[in-house]
């Protein structure tokens, strides 16, 4: 039996949206749990990307950094061609790689990180180079990345309450 662990995180509950106010709801979903073995080829077959698409992911999967992040740069595509020159596969121009990194976007499996040009983030949910704790935060954050500054806003207020009632609590 597949072990499934729930993950609860914030989203802009548009419904309930007042005038000059975004309201905030927790919702609860769940991913796969511990480790999952990734066999060659699995990913390509169940998104439908190409090999080219493929052959990137899963040296971006050795490369990637503890919080699943990687560079598009002109030196991890230089070590992308050795790697493939020195397992035998085939050598793919800057362009196919731009290409791959773009098709792997379209399909989730790598994330634009808007902070620096050319960060990725290795979509957690399928790898992971972390503990079970770090991998459904880095989910968490991904999910609540969508509606930021809403979800911000609503934790600095119920911040500031819990504040205030401490004071009252505490005779301040």
């Amino acid at each position: 039996m597949i072990k499934r662990k729930a993950i609860k995180y914030m989203q802009r509950d548009r419904a309930n949206d007042k005038k000059g106010f975004k309201a905030v709801k927790w919702v609860t979903g769940h991913v796969e749990g511990d480790y999952v073995k990734n066999y060659n080829g699995l990913v390509s077959l169940l998104t439908g990307t190409t090999s080219n698409g493929n052959y990137l992911l899963n040296y971006l999967v050795k490369v990637m950094d503890d919080r699943n992040r990687v560079r598009n740069t002109t030196e991890l595509k230089k070590k992308y061609r050795q790697f493939n020159k020195k397992n035998g596969g085939k050598i793919y121009s800057d362009t196919s790689i731009n290409r791959a990194f773009k098709e792997l976007s379209d399909k989730n499996i790598l994330y634009k990180l808007k902070r620096l040009r050319g960060l990725y983030r290795v979509n957690p949910q399928f790898f992971s180079k972390n503990d079970e704790d770090t991998r459904i935060k880095l989910i968490r954050y991904d999910l609540e990345k969508k509606e930021f500054y809403a979800i911000n806003t609503m934790r600095a207020l119920t911040y500031d309450a819990d504040m205030e009632r401490k004071k009252v609590a505490n005779g301040d």
